[in-house]
């Protein structure tokens, strides 16, 4: 066993190090991605060793102050609220897996001459890896310790066989959770759906407290429950079975502590028996993509204006790549439900007076957040045309299209997804607040078409210079663009976005005049349109020089 887990800590060394490593066809910008990506677990280490090592201190202080003072009750909770905090963070950590796509490591190591059993025992102790088990390892230790040399020896014994089955458990309830979300994930379909309904419900919840809540409470009480069986559901949390142990060794009841240890041993062993079976159901479930019953289907696409065949037939292959994936159908329907959420939570009937002072009406405070959210929600596709296409950009590439005709199709195909989500955005910023005057609310639209004009071609150029090899079905960074095209494409919005809002503010504020705000308006558009040829050209001209790299990232190599 030892020799197995010693062959996987080398492994994921390896791994990680290759990630880093130089290829003889990257060039200087590729070769800067791969560090970057790299560097994040090294971060992630800088930052969780002295968090670990500070809980390992504050847990001997802690376990000897609670040897001195057997009838305070105050240190125990914080052990019990610290461990069940970590209990809920090791069910999160393996959700947070599945959804960026690291569900087949598994899968993949069945071709290696390694025994099943072998191979479960070895995904439950590299649990540990995680980081809300790392940091709390320490802790789990050093707690006995401090009680020993506190005075109370046989707490800290009691304890310390506690605080190995607690660990025990959290292992085996993270590897449970991660089997039984890899058997969720295995059909892609299936992952797709449940990951944007799961994104949406914890956006939509986050918004939710300000209609619930009343403002004019002035305190607020937290009590225990008093249900019976609340109470009897609560204190079989393996938290508060771990904290009874505790308690129950430092007022020297011997027979009950060691009852409840025997609970969290026995509730140990169940998990791993149960992950057990999950585990190899998991080894023995094919992975689907699907329904595929369309997909030789010939498509009919319909030229667009202003465009060649070829362009608009990347157009179309654009829009019906990006909705087939989750990011892409988060992107469209996230902000047409965010914004009325939105809206109801910051002006409902408990908050009359939020924003009073702002000189344009609320419906069109909205109507400006629909146009800001529909940029930012698309960026996993605006700042990654080309990585994610993977094998398509091959066929792309051999198909007899310019750079120029290349960049304008993929840059109408995300405008197209893009001016749907903002005005959609609109319509239910419209049905939340309908107020402002209706020739603002037809000026929005050209908010939408400037703001698209500027970020579309910077955001090709970016794509560009940061290509990243990506599955828009993955949630995470395997669907994320390269961090510095995000960074850059973001900060790149207040420069597009203000000022043709301050020229509608000019136009209505100082020369109070509609007919001005939609001079300044067109005026701009019409600038912005001159900006987009000039950088769509320019990005087809990148375009071509760095085809070949670019093929290379998409292909993940």
């Amino acid at each position: 066993m030892i020799r197995w887990i010693r062959i996987f800590v080398w492994l994921r060394i390896r791994t990680l190090a290759n990630t880093a490593k130089s290829g003889a066809r990257r060039d200087a910008v590729s070769q800067l991605s791969r560090w970057a990506e790299a560097a994040a677990p090294i971060l992630l280490a800088v930052f969780l060793i002295p968090l670990a090592i500070g809980l390992a201190f504050a847990a001997l202080a802690g376990g000897w102050w609670i040897a001195g003072h057997p009838d305070i009750e105050g240190g125990g909770k914080v052990v019990r609220i610290l461990l069940g905090i970590t209990l809920g963070l090791v069910l999160i950590s393996p959700l947070a897996s599945a959804m960026k796509g690291e569900a087949t490591t598994s899968i993949r190591l069945l071709l290696l001459p390694i025994p099943r059993h072998l191979l479960h025992a070895v995904q439950v102790i590299s649990g540990i890896g995680d980081p809300a088990v790392a940091a709390v390892v320490p802790g789990l230790l050093a707690l006995p310790l401090g009680l020993a040399l506190g005075g109370s020896p046989l707490a800290g014994l009691l304890t310390s066989a506690a605080s190995l089955a607690f660990l025990a458990v959290l292992l085996a309830l993270q590897s449970l959770a991660g089997s039984l979300l890899q058997m969720l994930y295995r059909n892609r379909r299936r992952a797709e759906w449940f990951s944007m309904a799961l994104m949406v419900s914890i956006i939509a919840i986050s918004l939710l407290p300000p209609l619930l809540v009343d403002d004019e409470r002035s305190e607020v009480t937290i009590e225990a429950p008093q249900t019976p069986i609340l109470k009897a559901l609560l204190s079989i949390l393996p938290s508060e079975m771990y904290g009874s142990v505790l308690r129950l060794s430092l007022q020297g009841l011997r027979l009950s502590a060691l009852a409840w240890l025997a609970g969290l041993l026995i509730l140990g062993l169940a998990l791993l028996t149960l992950n057990w079976i999950v585990f190899r159901r998991l080894l023995d479930t094919p992975e689907t993509s699907g329904s595929t019953k369309d997909a030789s289907q010939p498509v009919k696409t319909y030229a667009l204006p202003g465009l060649s065949c070829a362009a608009s037939a990347v157009a179309w292959a654009t829009v019906r790549s990006v909705m087939r994936t989750g990011r892409g159908r988060l992107a469209v329907f996230l902000t047409p439900l965010m914004v009325p959420v939105l809206g109801l939570a910051i002006f409902s009937e408990r908050n009359p007076d939020a924003f009073s002072k702002f000189p344009i009406e609320k419906g069109l405070m909205l109507a400006l957040m629909a146009v800001a959210f529909s940029l930012m929600t698309s960026q996993p596709v605006l700042l990654n045309q080309f990585g994610a296409d993977r094998s398509g950009l091959t066929l792309q590439f051999l198909s007899p299209l310019s750079g120029l005709e290349l960049v304008r199709g993929k840059l109408v195909g995300t405008g197209l997804m893009v001016g749907v989500t903002a005005l959609a955005g609109m319509a239910g910023a419209l049905l939340v607040e309908p107020s402002g005057h209706p020739a603002l609310w037809l000026a929005c639209p050209l908010l939408i078409l400037s703001g698209y004009l500027l970020t579309g071609p910077l955001g090709t150029i970016l794509s560009i210079v940061f290509p990243k090899a990506s599955n828009l079905s993955k949630w995470g960074k395997e669907g994320n663009p390269h961090p510095a095209a995000a960074v850059l494409g973001t900060l790149l919005l207040g420069p597009v976005l203000g000022p043709p809002v301050a020229l509608a503010a000019i136009g209505l504020l100082l020369l109070k005049s509609l007919l001005w705000v939609w001079i300044l308006l067109l005026a701009w558009c019409a600038l912005a349109a001159a900006c987009f040829a000039g950088l769509s050209g320019v990005a087809g001209r990148m375009l071509d020089s760095r085809r070949e790299a670019l093929g290379l990232v998409a292909q993940g190599k």
